[in-house]
């Protein structure tokens, strides 16, 4: 199957072929990095960031390591609760950095894992990710403050305990499979390469 029709298919399901982001590891301040990255692109309900997002928090675990993660997804930035710190480009060809503080009040979020709570009912159009019609980011936030995260409101939504939290409730179907399509899986098996089996 060539790029095309992978697009195609992709498209047809409503998900979106996405880039990588790219991880660096620095370890004591050596100054020395490795880099985990994959120039390839991936089509599943999963992010493509599985690979790298399952590197970084595996080497963030480590003592005296530093994980930086180069991305423009918004997707990436719930790692920031593990201490791994993202470089997002933004306009100008300038970077800054996240941590989770920034995140948190960025969004407005206890913690940066409720990112993909508020995402799965806001959803992104750009990334297509429907989420509930009707729900914007003022409105989830409350819903999501009120009732600590997207399961909370759907079961308020069946108690009937506000208008919007029985929209939510109406389309939880879709709501949920948002969740999953912002979701990063960091449980990706990593291979383990060495130098000589990269040899040419």
């Amino acid at each position: 199957m060539n790029n095309n029709s992978e697009y195609a298919v992709c498209q047809s399901k409503k998900f979106e072929i996405r880039s990588s982001p790219l991880v660096r590891i620095s370890r004591s301040g050596s100054g020395i990095p490795s880099v985990a990255s994959s120039a390839a692109k991936f089509c599943s309900v999963s992010s493509s960031g599985a690979m790298p997002a399952a590197i970084a928090l595996r080497a963030a675990a480590r003592p005296d390591t530093e994980v930086f993660a180069l991305s423009g997804d918004s997707d990436v930035l719930p790692l920031t609760a593990q201490g791994i710190r993202v470089i997002k480009p933004v306009q100008g060809g300038q970077f800054t950095t996240l941590a989770s503080d920034h995140v948190c009040a960025k969004y407005g979020i206890s913690s940066p894992t409720a990112l993909v709570e508020l995402k799965a009912m806001t959803g992104e159009s750009g990334d297509n990710v429907p989420g509930v019609s009707g729900i914007g980011d003022v409105r989830a936030l409350a819903l999501l403050t009120a009732h600590g995260d997207l399961e909370g409101d759907i079961a308020a939504g069946l108690r009937n305990a506000c208008k919007y939290s029985t929209m939510v409730a109406a389309a939880a179907n879709l709501a949920r499979l948002s969740r999953r399509l912002v979701t990063l899986a960091t449980d990706a098996p990593i291979v383990k390469i060495s130098p000589a089996g990269c040899a040419l």
